[in-house]
């Protein structure tokens, strides 16, 4: 049923999408010049995300099952069988690392570690100085942890909890937030509760990413609940991620972008 629901989605996502020339906003412009074409020769993929992979991808070892995002959470699985499955693509990898290069945010967060490959997209070129990544499944994080050892851990934060009880924390400490990669419980009401949560502290600056925006009829309706919302301005839908933006400055917009 979900394989057949994404593939309509793929199809009307490439019927409607425009490219940057069709497209008359000046932010969108230099955001596709300064993010997206950059990504699109983005080498961190060889250089610092495919050798980790290969290690992940030739490890048997068994994992208790732990996804909320599908409801799939007993049994066991392989770690190669979680990397191949869970792990971002390079091609949106690409577009988390050059958004952080270009934008520079001061504190992140991100909603779903899994093995860290996101993470390190995200953390590569970050000069700021917090970024949280939280995980539900311990076992999952210590393998995490062991991927990401490389990068300061003063400001590389990695947390095992559930998002709704680790989030509140997080935010409680910080008046606003830079950008938050949502990459986690993939239902509408899950989706729904943390952009709400995260709400009150964006400034005209936040960027907001959904990971999956098209993954099921329910992560349509929340990234549709997100996008009219009333304090996001333009939003960009780049079918497996839709980027929000909250600067007044930018007329109400949502942009199916071709990529």
């Amino acid at each position: 049923m979900n394989t057949l629901f994404r593939l309509k989605e793929w199809f009307i996502y490439h019927l409607f999408a425009d490219t940057v020339y069709n497209i008359h906003s000046p932010f969108v412009f230099e955001f596709w010049q300064n993010v997206i074409q950059p990504a699109r020769k983005d080498m961190l993929y060889q250089t610092h995300i495919l050798p980790i992979l290969r290690q992940l991808y030739a490890n048997k070892s068994q994992l208790a099952k732990h996804d909320l995002g599908t409801g799939k959470n007993s049994g066991t699985e392989t770690v190669a069988r979680v990397a191949k499955t869970s792990s971002i693509v390079p091609k949106y990898g690409h577009i988390l690392h050059q958004i952080v290069r270009y934008f520079k945010p001061q504190i992140m967060i991100e909603l779903g570690t899994c093995f860290g490959i996101s993470t390190r997209y995200l953390c590569h070129d970050f000069t700021g100085t917090h970024f949280y990544s939280i995980e539900g499944s311990p076992q999952r994080l210590q393998i995490a942890q062991s991927c990401l050892s490389d990068f300061d851990s003063t400001k590389l934060i990695l947390i095992q909890g559930s998002f709704e009880n680790v989030l509140p924390q997080i935010l409680e400490k910080h008046s606003y937030i830079d950008l938050v990669f949502v990459d986690g419980n993939h239902t509408f009401e899950a989706t729904q509760k943390y952009f709400t949560l995260i709400l009150p502290h964006v400034h005209a600056g936040t960027l907001l990413i959904f990971d999956d925006i098209h993954w099921s009829k329910g992560m349509c309706r929340a990234w549709k609940y997100i996008y009219t919302h009333p304090k996001v301005t333009l939003s960009i839908d780049l079918f497996q991620i839709g980027i929000c933006f909250f600067n007044s400055r930018l007329a109400k917009q949502n942009i199916i972008l071709h990529y």
